[in-house]
């Protein structure tokens, strides 16, 4: 087990480590505050949703749709 604590018998990794709790919880305070990609994110999946209709609607080639889908999936993997 990587990064294991043994408690007697019982073995549990550092995410369940009690003596950890206190730096969980800062960490995961942290996260929940840190949202500036959510934006984007929020943004990209806008795009995404108008790209789609107009595919379907054929305003958009769908050739070059897929090119941006996929580009937009980049994207989406670099978040």
């Amino acid at each position: 087990m990587l990064y294991g604590v043994r408690y007697g018998a019982q073995q549990v990794c550092h995410l369940h480590d009690l003596s950890r709790a206190d730096e969980r919880r800062r960490n995961a305070s942290r996260a929940g505050r840190s949202k500036p990609a959510s934006r984007e994110i929020g943004q990209i999946k806008t795009d995404i949703k108008r790209i789609i209709e107009d595919v379907r609607d054929a305003q958009q080639d769908r050739g070059v749709g897929a090119v941006v889908g996929v580009l937009y999936n980049t994207l989406l993997y670099a978040l």
